[in-house]
Formats: C-alpha cells, structure tokens, sequence
C-alpha cells in the first residue's frame, strides 16, 4: 500500500469548509445539552432575591465538566434585565502582563461607568475610584496582606501585621480599602444598578497567583451590598493555589478543614458541584451533538428537536434514548441515512466513553471532533472508500482509553502482510466465546483460544473495560487497519512510510512538541544551529501534529514548542502565522491573541499579524476571541 497523496493541496477554503461545518466549538454555550439547565435556573433565582446581596456563588466541577456554560447560561438569562448589569471577567487574559488583582477593579468599575454614559456625575465618581485603585496599585497590596484582611486569621505570614500596622502619616491599607468599598457602593447607586453580577471564569487555567490575585480584589474591595459574585472554578484548584502562596500556613492535618479549605468556605457562599454525565446522559449527549451537526443547515429544526426531548426529561431520572425513532416522533419526518447512521454510533460508543471518560462533556466532544477531523484527512488522502466512521471510531476508543492495547493491535498489523491483525480476530472470537452460556464455555484456555494468544495480548483480557470493548459491534478483526492507523498516526509511527527524519531532528521534534519550559530550554541551542531547511521540516510536523490532536481553545502543548523555533528562526514566523489564519475562528481560544502579540517580532510578521487581528475583531462568532484582540493590544501599547 502506497503513501496516499493528494491530487492538489490542500487550501485554505478546503480547510475552513470541512471543519467548520462538522466540527464542534469548544467555547462555552447556551445551548444546554447536558440538562444543566436546573442548576441555572436555581442561580439565577439566588442572584434575583433581593434579601441576598452580597452574594458569591461557586459552581464547581472537573475541567470541561460544563462550568463555564452554565455561566453563559446564567449570564443570558439575565441579558434582558435592566436591573441587573453583568460583566464576565477573565483573569487568565491579564497573566503575565497585569496584576489580575488591579485589572479586575478597573474592569468593574468601567463596566458600572458604562451604566449611565452621559452621566457626568458618574464619570467623575469612577474617576476618584480609579485613583484609588492606581494607589492600591503603587501600594503593593500584598497576598499576605490580603490574606490576614481576608480571613481574619493573624499571624498566619510572617510580616504580615506589622506592614498593617505600621505607622505613617500616608493612607494605610486597611484605609484606603475601607475608603474604595464605601466609594464603590456609592457608584453602584449613582449607575442606579440594583445588582452588578460579575462572573468570573477560567480560573482552573490560571497560574496560582493570578487566581489567587483574583479572589482577593472580590472579597476586599468589591464585595458590597448590590454585588454578585459567580466563580466557576475547581475547589482543589483554588486550594491549590492557597498552599502554594501561603506555603508557611499550618498543615492542621487533625482539624475538620484546612486552612486552604477554609479560604474556600469564607469566598464560597453557595456553591454548586457539576455532577460527571452517567452512560444514559453520556449517550443522549452524544446523540444530540450528532443531531446537531446533522441539522447544521436547518437550526429551526434542531431546535425543535432539543425542545421535545427536555419535554420528555421530566425528571433528570427519566430514561430518554435519542434514538432515530425519537427523533422522526419529534419531527414529524425520517430521518436521513446519514443521521441515523450517527445515531447507532453514538449508542455503542456512549458506554465506553463514559466509563473512560468519566462522563466530561469536553472530552467527549474532543473525542468527537477528532473523529470528525480524521474523516477529513481520510477524504484529503482518498481512503473514505476504505474506512467507515464507526469502526474509526472503536479503534480510538482503544487509541484513547486503552493504549497497551492498541499498541499491541498496531504492532500486530505492522507485522501483517495484509494490514490484518489475526491477535485482534482471535481476541474477538475469544471473548464472545467466554460471554456464551456455561453449557458453551470451554474447559480450558487452550480449548477456547487463549492459549495460542501472544505474551503480548493474554494480559489484556484482564481488562473488563477492554473486554467490553472486544465485543462491541462492528468488529475489527477482518478488517484491513492500515488506512486507520494512517489517518490516526499523529501521535505514533504509521504502517506506511511518512518520510524518515533524522534520529536527531526526531528528539528536537518530539521535545518541541511537549511543551515542557524546562526541556525545551536544554536545547535553545540545537534549535538556534538548526539549518532553515531543518527548522522549517520540523515547523511543518509540529503544526500537522498540533491540527491533527490538539484541540486550539486551550493553547496547544506542540504551539509552545513552535514559539521556541520562530523565535530561533525567524524567517519562520510568516508560517506559523498562516497556521493561525487556517484555523476556523470558532475553535480558536482567548490565548491566541497574546500568544501571537508575544511570538511575532519581524517587520512582516507584525503586519500579517495586525491583518489577522483586524478579521478577529472584526468578527461576532467568538466574542472571547474578540476580547483577547482588544486586551492584547491594548496590553501591547502599555508595554512599549
């Protein structure tokens, strides 16, 4: 078998179509899938009582678990209120270049400014409060200040008091904050806001002081009567963080709490913890992401679909299957081959993607737009005729959840003529046979198989998870595997040739792409003696590798490796600008403006880039992606 070649290359037009019709944003959404919609409701009538203010609200959960949606959720919910004026605020755009501390109450304080806009009145009190917070700013308002102010509890950092008792004739810490609270009280009235509901964001991706720095302008500056403070955040992370900036803090191991447990619980007032999906709720999300790309073109449709089956949820209890038969009872009509298709796929990978996955709405839709990325490559390479989604989509399954096994698969089909792997086809004949009945089952391993496996698959039908996923349809025993492995080999060596690289250049490659500071440091100077030629090979692998299995709404492991090389090299940066151009917007995260605004140095390089920020800006599908733009020049302006 041949290296699959295109007949033409591959456009950027080619690009933007595919994906961004099948693909899946990762951003967060209003559109609840996953029936959160409970827990918005229920924030949403807190954040309305009018006994409850100040308020802060945590909403909890594992990364991806849904947190920064059920906030989007809340936030739309309250859009046509005038009573209410909301302001999302994300630290991690202000790290490395601000005091998230200080950015948080310029934001604020802009945002009830922008209240009452012609208010003259107004504009002079935001004025005054602003000089407060440039003193803060002077004043250095330390964490361990903070700290003590924060939770009452003195003596906890060394030094701590006698900074705020110290004499002098200037303005003290604890005078100017209680001076900012009262005046920022008196704005909130003048903008005639009846509450301000800031909601804060991503702060499981922030270093530990910037979230740390965070969570301190909330509780000793902002936090007055008419505020409201929702936090979707990781508990470990925040605790985290705590340990880390107040490392002498007591372990007090023996109490009920830790100290960092306790920062948690005097920030948190109510807080609400985002439940991992079960198999029944893993499937029907799955369905309803298929559903949704299906009726991509026709949204009325889909919508009415998503409507019928919350009608039939009447109970988070109730078992409700998205099948092609709900689905043509909902709408009135059949369903296309193609959907249904989908569908079946979606009931037999929901239940190993939901043991292996832990039911976490962002993997899965990971996992899915993966699948939906490889579907493309197989098209781009001419194999659709050689492969079928769903048995792509088993051997991932395998790729993603199980990899000794699927090295032990891939091993077996590199050493097969035919792309076969016979190991596969008797460990499927091998657990169908041990899931019959007891008057079937063999008396000995030798009589049922297992004995003539290798050393290196008998230990993997210890596996129940495994096992499970031998026996689920369609199997793959028979099948040729190579133009599967082809279109997943990012992240291993194919069965067809890729071109060899030199074992040198294939360390730097696999170093670049991990990401790690410490390792790409040790070899700054490998990268700066590499030839153009070279650096320009190695450029290419890393952008095919980070399009092919990273996902760009967090800031790809492989992108930071490829900021080490332009920077070596670069004459390179126009090229991995172009990546950023390719890419569809709606998958691109809120760190890639900064990220650009730090990388591009050359003449060209800032001009193309200014080019791109301008078709960011200028664009209304990713309004994170917007903001990044305008934060990242505003940031950039300020530093030269």
């Amino acid at each position: 078998m041949g290296t699959p070649r295109l007949a033409a290359p591959i456009g950027r037009t080619h690009i933007e179509r595919g994906w961004s019709k099948n693909m899946w944003s990762d951003q967060e959404t209003a559109v609840d899938l996953v029936n959160y919609a409970g827990i918005a409701r229920t924030i949403v009538g807190l954040i309305c009582n009018a006994r409850l203010s100040p308020l802060t609200i945590g909403i909890h959960g594992d990364w991806g678990s849904g947190k920064s949606s059920v906030l989007e959720m809340v936030r739309t919910e309250l859009a046509g209120d005038k009573r209410y004026r909301t302001l999302v605020f994300n630290g991690w755009l202000f790290q490395g270049f601000e005091d998230a501390k200080i950015a948080m109450m310029e934001s604020v304080v802009a945002e009830v400014r922008a209240a009452q806009p012609l208010d003259e009145i107004l504009k002079d009190k935001a004025a005054k409060l602003l000089k407060r917070v440039d003193w803060l700013k002077v004043s250095k308002l330390t964490l361990s200040a903070a700290w003590t102010l924060t939770t009452g509890i003195p003596g906890m950092i060394p030094g701590a008091e006698g900074n705020l008792l110290k004499p002098s004739t200037e303005p003290t810490i604890p005078e100017e904050i209680h001076a900012f609270r009262k005046e920022f009280r008196d704005l909130l009235e003048t903008a005639k806001i009846d509450k301000l509901v800031v909601f804060i964001d991503d702060l499981d991706r922030c270093l530990p002081q910037t979230a740390i720095e965070t969570l301190e302008a909330l509780r000793l500056l902002l936090f007055v009567e008419g505020t409201v403070f929702v936090i979707a955040a990781d508990e470990a992370m925040i605790e985290y963080a705590v340990r880390r900036h107040f490392p002498n803090l007591p372990s007090n191991a023996e109490g009920p709490t830790s100290f960092s447990r306790s920062y948690l619980e005097k920030l948190i007032q109510i807080p609400f913890r985002l439940p991992p999906m079960n198999r029944s709720e893993t499937k029907r999300y799955i369905s309803l992401l298929l559903a949704s790309q299906a009726f991509a073109d026709k949204p009325q449709a889909f919508t009415k679909l998503l409507e019928g089956v919350r009608e039939k949820l009447s109970t988070p209890l109730d078992e409700v299957s998205v099948d092609a038969a709900l689905v043509e009872l909902i709408l009135g009509e059949p369903v296309g081959e193609r959907l249904r298709e989908a569908l079946l796929m979606a009931d037999r990978i929901s239940s190993p993607l939901a043991e292996g996955l832990k039911g976490n709405p962002r993997q899965i839709k990971r996992f899915l737009n993966t699948l939906v990325l490889r579907m493309q490559l197989a098209s781009a390479y001419k194999l659709t005729d050689s492969i079928r989604e769903i048995k792509l989509a088993k051997l991932m399954l395998v790729e993603r959840l199980h990899e000794p096994a699927y090295n032990a698969i891939l091993e077996s089909c590199r050493s097969s003529a035919n792309g076969r792997s016979e190991a596969l086809k008797k460990l499927e004949t091998v657990v169908r046979v041990e899931d019959g009945g007891s008057e079937n089952r063999p008396t000995s391993k030798t009589e049922n198989g297992r004995g003539g496996l290798s050393e290196h698959f008998t230990p993997l039908l210890d596996s129940e998870w495994f096992k499970l996923w031998l026996k689920m349809e369609p199997s793959l025993g028979e099948d040729d595997l190579r133009p599967y492995f082809y279109v997943s080999r990012e992240g291993k060596p194919g069965l067809v040739g890729l071109g060899e690289i030199p074992a040198e250049l294939g360390s730097i490659i696999e170093t670049l792409k991990s990401g790690e500071t410490f390792k790409i440091a040790k070899i700054t100077q490998e990268t700066k003696n590499l030839s153009h030629d070279d650096a320009s090979m190695i450029l290419t692998r890393l952008l095919v590798a980070a399009r092919e299995s990273e996902d760009w709404d967090s800031q790809p492991a492989t992108i930071k490796g490829a900021a080490t090389l332009v920077g070596a090299h670069p004459k390179l940066q126009l090229g991995l600008l172009r990546a950023f151009e390719n890419m569809p917007i709606a998958s691109m995260g809120v760190w890639a403006p900064l990220y650009l605004r730090r990388t591009m140095t050359t003449p060209e390089a800032l001009a193309k880039l200014g080019e791109l920020e301008a078709k960011w800006e200028a664009q209304t599908e990713n309004t994170k992606l917007r903001q990044g733009v305008i934060e990242a020049k505003q940031l950039g302006k300020s530093r030269q």
